[in-house]
């Protein structure tokens, strides 16, 4: 019997190459549970390209936080790139304010998911 671990990886789910630029996936969330049918997958990231420092950008569900009441407001956050790029995946992108979920500091709703499309503002 094969482990599933390997499994996966032999069907190429291990990583990914070439224009993705060395992305990995968590082999763990590919998983499946003893008496499941099926496997999900997680969908592919997206990967962001010709970003300058500078740009605005802001992601669809990642609203700000009110810095008071610490409740959501009806407005997406809006976030500056700090650093030019090239290539890099949604989750890895130099951004300013930083994605803090909890505690006094807290600066957006909720976490920018890795298929997520950035809204780029304003032109270069």
């Amino acid at each position: 019997m094969i482990d599933r671990r390997a499994f996966l990886r032999r069907l190429g789910f291990g990583t990914v190459s070439a224009a993705a630029a060395a992305l990995t996936f968590d082999v763990e969330k590919l998983l499946w549970r003893p008496g499941e049918k099926t496997i999900v997958l997680p969908p592919p990231p997206t990967i962001v390209q010709g970003l300058v420092r500078g740009d605005v950008l802001t992601f669809d569900g990642v609203y700000a936080i009110h810095p008071v009441t610490h409740h959501a407001l009806d407005v997406l956050q809006q976030f500056v790139i700090t650093d030019d790029v090239v290539s890099a995946p949604v989750t890895q992108l130099p951004l300013w304010p930083k994605v803090v979920l909890e505690g006094p500091y807290r600066t957006v709703s909720s976490r920018i998911a890795a298929n997520a499309k950035p809204i780029l503002y304003g032109s270069r």
